[in-house]
């Protein structure tokens, strides 16, 4: 047993004589009668819970949720009026002092909660599990089912289930409710993913979300060793400051079945041939209008206009732009930044090019408007103003300035013609990347044609650019910011 969860243990004791019996209870008990411990912080209806140690050999994340706890004794954390902070810290009590996965009876908790897709046997790692012979077959889960039923009709809740190791978050599901609550721990955190690269079944927050309808997420620490303490403390205040019920809930409700309701009114001022695509049948239609609706309001920003008329301040720098190197994305720069919103896609971009044989190279991405300055005028030296215009754009106007454009793998036009450049052209795309200055629209753009340069948009809006807009980003802003400001 690993000397740290000794002093777990006898932290657990130290816990008993501070905090008062109306903070502590304890909800149920393991399979070999431990008890299964909550720890209530505030009187507010709006409540936080964290859970940890479902799984017995994630051990830092049950002793990054008792740092937490020491930190709420001794008031170090502040639980704003109105809300509150509850912490489940040992989940698989039995699995955790013994450093394994599962629970005494040789089951998988995460597992073992009622989903559409549970199934008794799980597949992990080069190892089979059991996930019980039914859900809630575990004393444990029992435990979690009775406390959160007891919650699911209050809409003030929201939970996180902290494990390790793999750097990201997690929703529930892909309700709204779940991608509002994974924005606000984004934005307080430096997690970068939203997957590690395999499905899960009859996990707690997928039971969470599907039937319950409380939002939920997974948080999966970077390491299976360290704690996680800063990034769970900011998650912490940033969840806690917010009104949960209206940041996460109720933006949620928005009606985007009437948005958009008179199609013939929104695309009446588009070139004909887009209109017949849009126009073909029904399913066109449809196909259409539900991209278009789907765009969220988060990521609006995603879309704003950046060219020769439209430029950014000098003092533009994205707040969540994260710095990067060579074990993220293959590039030729040491460290290179990009916004963090991008970087799911893009991940799964380098990783399905590779699949199908393709190596993608990140040559350029964020640059600053000094840095741009420097690239301009080294042009401009080279070959004179108005053809430096043509080929590199002034500072303010470059799409880089906003962290979500790359170039790939090689600057000269030949790029088209390698398999790497034709499958970019192809299924960019399906990842949210259009190609900013395509052959033929250079008279729009007022830039030469560039097959290596990709601004991510979006999978919604870059579905519908490829599909019904000709590969023309530029048309596409601009009636897009069209139809919101006017209808």
């Amino acid at each position: 047993m690993r000397k740290s969860l000794y002093l777990s243990i006898l932290f657990n004791f130290f816990i008993f004589f501070l905090v008062s019996s109306q903070e502590k209870s304890v909800i149920g008990r393991s399979v070999d009668d431990l008890p299964i411990n909550l720890y209530k912080f505030g009187n507010g209806n709006q409540i936080l819970i964290i859970t940890a140690g479902i799984h017995g050999n994630e051990v830092n994340t049950s002793e990054t949720a008792e740092f937490i706890l020491n930190e709420l004794i001794q008031k170090k954390i502040k639980i704003p009026n109105g809300k509150s902070l509850w912490i489940i810290p040992r989940l698989n009590p039995d699995g955790l002092l013994k450093n394994r996965r599962l629970n005494n009876n040789d089951v998988d908790l995460n597992r073992n909660f009622h989903t559409d897709n549970w199934q008794p046997l799980i597949y992990f790692s080069n190892n089979i599990f059991s996930a019980g012979n039914k859900p809630f077959s575990e004393p444990e889960t029992q435990a979690i089912k009775k406390l959160f039923e007891s919650l699911k009709d209050k809409k003030s809740v929201v939970v996180l289930s902290l494990h390790s190791a793999g750097d990201a978050i997690i929703t529930g599901n892909d309700e709204y409710y779940n991608k509002q609550l994974a924005n606000i721990v984004y934005e307080n955190s430096d997690y970068l993913f939203d997957n590690i690269g395999y499905n899960t079944s009859g996990d707690m927050t997928g039971w969470l979300s599907d039937k319950l309808g409380i939002a939920s997420l997974t948080v999966e620490f970077k390491t299976k060793k360290e704690l996680d303490v800063k990034n769970v403390k900011r998650i912490i205040k940033g969840i806690l400051d917010i009104d949960i019920y209206r940041s996460v809930y109720i933006e949620s409700n928005r009606d985007f079945g009437k948005k958009y309701k008179n199609i013939d009114k929104i695309i009446k001022d588009l070139p004909k041939d887009i209109i017949d695509k849009i126009k073909k049948n029904k399913k066109a239609e449809n196909d259409f209008l539900s991209n278009l609706r789907a765009i969220p309001k988060v990521s609006e920003e995603l879309l704003i206009i950046v060219n020769k008329e439209n430029l950014l301040p000098r003092n533009h720098v994205p707040k969540d732009l994260v710095e990067l190197n060579n074990s993220y994305f293959k590039s030729n720069k040491n460290h290179y930044y990009l916004r963090r919103i991008i970087l799911n896609d893009l991940k799964d971009m380098f990783t399905n090019s590779e699949n199908d044989g393709i190596i993608l190279l990140i040559v350029s991405a964020f640059r600053s408007y000094e840095t741009q300055e420097e690239v301009f005028n080294s042009w401009v030296k080279q070959y004179g103003f108005d053809y430096a215009s043509k080929i590199s754009a002034k500072p303010g106007t470059s799409q880089h300035q906003l962290g979500t454009t790359i170039d790939f793998n090689s600057l000269e036009e030949s790029f088209e013609k390698t398999k790497e450049g034709i499958w970019l052209k192809n299924n960019a795309f399906k990842y949210g990347f259009v190609m900013s200055y395509p052959k033929g629209l250079e008279k729009i753009t007022g830039y030469n044609y560039e097959p290596w340069h990709f601004r991510y948009i979006g999978k919604e809006a870059s579905y519908l650019v490829h599909n019904f807009f000709n590969e023309n980003l530029e048309l596409f802003l601009e009636w897009y910011w069209e139809i919101n400001n006017n209808y």
